[in-house]
Protein backbone atom coordinates (compact mmCIF):
# COMPACT_ATOMS: atom_id res chain seq x y z
CA UNK A 1 0.00 0.00 0.00
CA UNK A 2 1.76 3.28 -0.97
CA UNK A 3 2.61 5.47 1.77
CA UNK A 4 2.64 3.03 4.47
CA UNK A 5 5.46 1.74 6.78
CA UNK A 6 5.85 -0.63 9.33
CA UNK A 7 6.13 1.19 12.77
CA UNK A 8 8.93 1.34 14.37
CA UNK A 9 10.11 0.52 17.94
CA UNK A 10 10.69 2.95 19.88
CA UNK A 11 14.22 2.38 20.75
CA UNK A 12 14.90 3.24 17.50
CA UNK A 13 12.61 6.56 16.46
CA UNK A 14 14.74 9.34 15.81
CA UNK A 15 15.50 11.64 18.65
CA UNK A 16 14.14 14.36 16.47
CA UNK A 17 10.06 14.93 15.80
CA UNK A 18 8.66 14.23 12.88
CA UNK A 19 8.08 17.85 11.52
CA UNK A 20 11.85 18.52 12.15
CA UNK A 21 12.96 15.16 10.46
CA UNK A 22 11.01 16.15 7.20
CA UNK A 23 12.38 19.90 7.42
CA UNK A 24 16.16 18.47 7.68
CA UNK A 25 15.17 16.09 4.75
CA UNK A 26 14.39 19.41 3.04
CA UNK A 27 17.19 21.30 4.25
CA UNK A 28 19.48 18.75 3.11
CA UNK A 29 17.80 18.38 -0.60
CA UNK A 30 18.46 22.02 -1.48
CA UNK A 31 21.72 21.47 -1.08
CA UNK A 32 23.58 20.95 -4.52
CA UNK A 33 27.33 19.65 -3.25
CA UNK A 34 28.46 17.52 -0.33
CA UNK A 35 32.01 18.12 1.19
CA UNK A 36 31.36 14.23 2.93
CA UNK A 37 30.97 15.69 6.41
CA UNK A 38 27.75 16.48 8.61
CA UNK A 39 28.46 20.37 8.38
CA UNK A 40 24.75 21.50 6.45
CA UNK A 41 22.92 18.60 9.13
CA UNK A 42 25.05 20.34 12.33
CA UNK A 43 24.16 24.08 11.05
CA UNK A 44 20.16 22.88 10.37
CA UNK A 45 20.31 21.37 14.25
CA UNK A 46 22.30 24.29 15.98
CA UNK A 47 19.77 27.06 14.22
CA UNK A 48 17.12 24.93 15.85
CA UNK A 49 18.54 24.40 19.32
CA UNK A 50 18.37 20.62 18.87
CA UNK A 51 21.11 18.52 20.25
CA UNK A 52 23.52 17.73 17.72
CA UNK A 53 24.96 14.63 19.46
CA UNK A 54 21.78 12.66 19.59
CA UNK A 55 20.90 12.93 16.11
CA UNK A 56 24.20 12.19 14.54
CA UNK A 57 24.69 8.92 16.45
CA UNK A 58 21.05 7.86 15.45
CA UNK A 59 21.97 9.22 11.70
CA UNK A 60 24.84 7.16 11.79
CA UNK A 61 23.04 4.01 13.01
CA UNK A 62 20.85 4.02 10.13
CA UNK A 63 24.19 4.73 7.31
CA UNK A 64 24.55 8.24 6.97
CA UNK A 65 28.05 8.86 7.02
CA UNK A 66 27.62 12.36 5.67
CA UNK A 67 24.64 15.21 4.58
CA UNK A 68 24.35 13.77 0.95
CA UNK A 69 23.59 9.73 3.21
CA UNK A 70 20.86 11.43 4.98
CA UNK A 71 19.17 11.83 1.86
CA UNK A 72 20.62 8.49 -0.23
CA UNK A 73 19.98 6.03 3.03
CA UNK A 74 18.31 7.41 6.12
CA UNK A 75 15.71 9.74 4.11
CA UNK A 76 14.86 6.26 2.06
CA UNK A 77 13.98 4.26 5.05
CA UNK A 78 12.78 7.03 7.25
CA UNK A 79 10.75 9.15 4.65
CA UNK A 80 7.18 7.58 5.00
CA UNK A 81 7.09 7.84 9.11
CA UNK A 82 8.57 11.62 8.69
CA UNK A 83 4.95 12.04 6.47
CA UNK A 84 2.99 9.87 8.61
CA UNK A 85 0.38 12.19 11.42
CA UNK A 86 2.35 13.31 14.21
Amino acid sequence: MPGSYLSPAPQDLPPLKKHELRELFEHLDTRSTCDHTFAHTTQFLERRDIATEPVLAWLQMNGAGCDCEVIFNVAANWDAWALSPE
